[in-house]
């Protein structure tokens, strides 16, 4: 089963990691269990904290307007 289609207009975001940080990216990758690679990983931790932020009543998220209104 392929990955599922995002939905969403995205944005390339670049981030500087330690050397610790790949090298234990890259052990996680290496079990297949939350990615196939370090950004696949990466990417998962972001979207998991970023969702876990939005539980935060400071944060308002931004919802796109429909297009039909």
């Amino acid at each position: 089963m392929g990955k599922a289609e995002n939905k969403s207009a995205t944005i390339k975001v670049t981030v500087s990691l330690s050397e610790q940080i790949v090298d234990l990216l890259d052990q996680i990758a290496e079990t297949g269990l939350i990615g196939q690679n370090r950004a696949e990983v990466a990417h998962r931790f972001i979207d998991d904290a970023v969702l876990q932020a939005l539980g935060n009543p400071l944060l308002n998220l931004k919802r796109p307007t429909p297009k039909n209104q």
